[in-house]
């Protein structure tokens, strides 16, 4: 059983992961002082995106309309950590949490309106909003060629982590080790 296609998120607005005023506390350290309030959101909001993207969940309540395919009583839906389903062919039906996307559902195409996400963030996928914020907020103070995957000097030699290579998704190592540890796994291809 494969969830079908779905359509985007609704207007539902979520709450952010982390604040504006968290984020200026971490960037702090490297020099970040007096941001703009509209591009720490923005890269926030970015950072927040990507890694919901990578790790394939919400990780603050969203809400999602599907249309799912019902089977021997069951259908899967695109999105896992169900909270609650909020209607199904336009009917209110109050029901979860299915935490894998596997629903309760009649055989056949249904049109299902449901909350996801975790309950609670993770601590660790707050640091690493931060992370990827700070990064992105960052200019980018090298003075080599961005595909590169290592760099020497006088001093020493160190190896990047470039996204792409041996699986990193994100430049920071810590981040790809969170999104490690809290992506989704499924068996839906």
């Amino acid at each position: 059983m494969t969830p079908t296609a779905s359509v985007p998120d609704s207007v539902f607005t979520p709450d952010p992961l982390v604040t504006v005023a968290e984020v200026e506390a971490f960037v702090a350290d490297v020099g970040l002082l007096d941001l703009d309030e509209s591009r720490i959101v923005a890269d926030r909001d970015v950072a927040t995106a990507r890694l919901e993207d990578a790790c394939g969940v919400a990780f603050t309540e969203r809400e999602a309309v599907e249309i799912a395919t019902g089977e021997d009583g069951f259908a899967l839906l695109s999105r896992p950590r169900v909270i609650e389903v909020l209607k199904v062919d336009n009917v209110a039906a109050v029901s979860g949490p299915y935490l894998d996307g596997r629903i309760p559902l009649e055989d056949g195409e249904h049109s299902v309106l449901y909350r996801h996400a975790w309950e609670a963030t993770p601590l660790p996928i707050k640091r690493a909003v931060l992370l990827l914020t700070r990064h992105y907020l960052t200019i980018d103070p090298t003075d080599f060629d961005e595909r590169a995957t290592s760099k020497a000097n006088e001093v020493a030699s160190w190896t990047l982590v470039t996204p792409g290579v041996r699986g990193a998704i994100f430049p920071i190592p810590e981040v790809n080790q969170i999104v490690s540890d809290y992506a989704y796994a499924t068996d839906v291809v």
